[in-house]
């Protein structure tokens, strides 16, 4: 039995964020509707196109079954509205207002369906002064702190290349429809709406940092040595912060002197000292290759990790016994390609390839309770896309 079997949603949302939260719905039994204009949502077009999908496309529509509609079509919208009275959850990202328009918004859909959980991922949030102000992952990863937080080599900031706030996003808004499901199913209260924005998710992803910096008055090093230090011919990731490991690792280098010293005792010490420690200890790695690095630091017991290229994650030993990836099959345009499987998640529970778009129109339709008048009619009209 799937957590989440026997509920449905119906997702608006484009992109990534909210398909991530619809999803994840997927993964743990849901049916899960996706409702998107007839060429489909935009997230189809993010990077190289195979057909009418993309990786990105693929990985956060999972699972679903696509309802490819024209919602500005009268009867469109209204056999949209009358689906909406039978979901349990409803997932939107439009900006604010734009769910009204097509009389679908939370107050419009609660007055027909009181139980409803009604999410709405924004950018910034349903008010305010940016509430429509256009937002996109990388305009958060620069509005909430996260591009100064990784800055380069020179201190510039810079964008993590992957839509890491989006992806977050999704996983706070899934946490955050299980929640309100688990409520109304524990004390049969109703849903409710749900504002969860790219703004709030990215402070929380860096609550730690965000408070560290607040009460140190500025950016501080957590512990010394941690990060990623060059080998000859590759780079290994450290994270040394007990005093026995960094004594450990001074063994290990044949650097006995820097324990012996006294200078770099304590946590307190290296961090205060950082700026002449990790120059040698950057110097010692780097007359090591990457293989004699990362023996040398399993025998002492150091905390570490070679750092890898994704392909070099893929190959990894460690990586296929525990079965992180399923490999989805080459079909049509699409080559095969590795999806990482959900935490949590059984085998048994996998979701399923992503849709086409419009593959399910019709039989969404007439299993939402759509009479076959009107299906007739929004086939006739164009106003739906149907394989």
């Amino acid at each position: 039995m799937f957590p989440l079997q026997g509920l449905r949603v119906l997702d608006f949302s484009a992109g990534v964020a909210g398909p991530h939260a619809g999803m994840l719905c997927a993964q743990y039994g849901a049916e899960v509707i996706k409702v998107e204009p007839p060429d489909g949502d935009w997230s189809r077009q993010l990077g190289r196109r195979h057909g009418d999908t993309t990786a990105y496309s693929h990985v956060y529509n999972q699972g679903k079954r696509s309802l490819a509609i024209d919602l500005k079509h009268p009867q469109a919208a209204q056999a949209v509205r009358d689906m909406a009275r039978h979901a349990d959850v409803v997932i939107e990202s439009y900006r604010p207002g734009v769910m009204r328009k097509f009389g679908l918004d939370y107050e419009a859909v609660h007055a027909t369906n009181p139980g409803v959980v009604y999410l709405s991922v924004t950018g910034f949030g349903s008010e305010g002064p940016l509430a429509n102000a256009p937002a996109t992952d990388a305009v958060l990863q620069g509005f909430s702190g996260f591009m100064h937080a990784n800055r380069d080599m020179h201190g510039r900031p810079q964008r993590l290349d992957y839509f890491i706030i989006d992806v977050i996003t999704g996983l706070y808004a899934f946490q955050a429809i299980s929640a309100r499901l688990m409520a109304r199913f524990r004390s049969m209260d109703v849903g409710g709406p749900i504002d969860c924005s790219l703004m709030r998710a990215a402070a929380a992803l860096q609550a730690g940092k965000i408070a560290e910096v607040h009460f140190e008055g500025g950016e501080s090093a957590t512990y010394v040595p941690l990060g990623v230090f060059q080998t000859a011919d590759g780079d290994i990731s450290l994270s040394v912060r007990r005093d026995d490991h960094f004594a450990a690792l001074c063994n290990a280098l044949g650097r006995d002197d820097l324990v012996a010293c006294g200078r770099y005792t304590t946590g307190a010490d290296r961090i205060a000292r950082a700026g002449e420690l990790l120059p040698i200890l950057r110097s010692e790695l780097r007359a090591r290759s990457t293989d004699e690095a990362l023996a040398l630091l399993a025998q002492a017991g150091v905390l570490h990790a070679q750092v890898n290229t994704y392909a070099q994650m893929l190959e990894s030993e460690q990586v296929r016994l525990m079965g992180n990836f399923a490999w989805v099959p080459a079909s049509g345009d699409m080559p095969a390609f590795p999806v990482a499987k959900v935490p949590g998640v059984a085998d048994a529970m996998s979701a399923g390839p992503s849709p086409a778009v419009g593959e399910h129109s019709v039989d969404v339709l007439r299993t939402w309770h759509v009479d076959a008048a009107t299906i007739d009619l929004l086939l006739a009209e164009g106003a739906i896309r149907h394989r």
